[in-house]
């Protein structure tokens, strides 16, 4: 997929700002794709914090324009049930990151 070049016609890289990106924080401890060890909240918490920043670095950048800082990027957070605590343990957490 080719992607679209930005407001200056110059060409992109990265992800759309609109990316849908799922978090699969369980996948590791299950016993079919994991190692079947459950983490510490806490874990899945970083873990969460690491997939931000990454996509963070990955959203769309103009090849001749600045990149995306923290006060420039966005994330909407969708949790529920366990993984709604592992969002909460996310914005609880007091790490600088």
């Amino acid at each position: 997929m080719e992607k679209p070049p930005d407001a200056e016609g110059n060409p992109t890289t990265g992800i759309p700002p609109a990316s849908l990106i799922i978090h699969r924080y369980y996948d590791e401890s299950s016993q079919w794709f994991g190692d079947g060890t459950a983490r510490n909240i806490r874990e899945y918490a970083k873990r969460l914090s690491d997939l931000i920043l990454a996509v963070r670095r990955l959203v769309y950048k103009p090849a001749k324009g600045a990149p995306t800082t923290p006060d420039t990027f966005k994330c909407h957070l969708i949790a529920h049930s366990m993984g709604g605590l592992v969002a909460r343990a996310f914005l609880q957490n007091s790490e600088p990151r």
